[in-house]
């Protein structure tokens, strides 16, 4: 599994929101990033969801089941408030909320948003 390409994100724990382009303008056109809530594909619940690994992470794709399209892009912040792990063995990296989340930039939570592959 080798060393990660993205320390700062790891060593802080930093919990990860990725996206597509055309979301990734829409949230971090505001100062206060909002992630907003729909209804994944598969057997997933109705919500917003994140993790906490990083791109790099050993079977990134399969363990998170986002698609590539929507991986270029990532939003890090700090602290899991409001959020919950998802039930079973993915509930290690895996969190959500059934309903739209908010990441303000008075928190002082927010750390970074870009490409997923500058990623510190």
């Amino acid at each position: 599994m080798g060393e990660t390409k993205h320390p700062k994100a790891v060593q802080g724990g930093w919990i990860m929101h990725y996206t597509d382009a055309v979301a990734y303008k829409a949230i971090s056109s505001q100062k206060d990033w909002a992630f907003h809530a729909p209804q994944p594909p598969g057997d997933n619940e109705f919500g917003a969801y994140f993790t906490t690994l990083p791109p790099d992470a050993h079977r990134f794709s399969a363990r998170t089941r986002i698609p590539k399209d929507k991986q270029k892009y990532v939003f890090a912040f700090t602290g899991a408030q409001g959020l919950r792990p998802k039930e079973g063995g993915k509930g290690a990296y895996i969190l959500w909320t059934p309903d739209d989340y908010q990441v303000t930039q008075a928190s002082n939570r927010q750390q970074y948003n870009d490409l997923s592959e500058n990623l510190p």
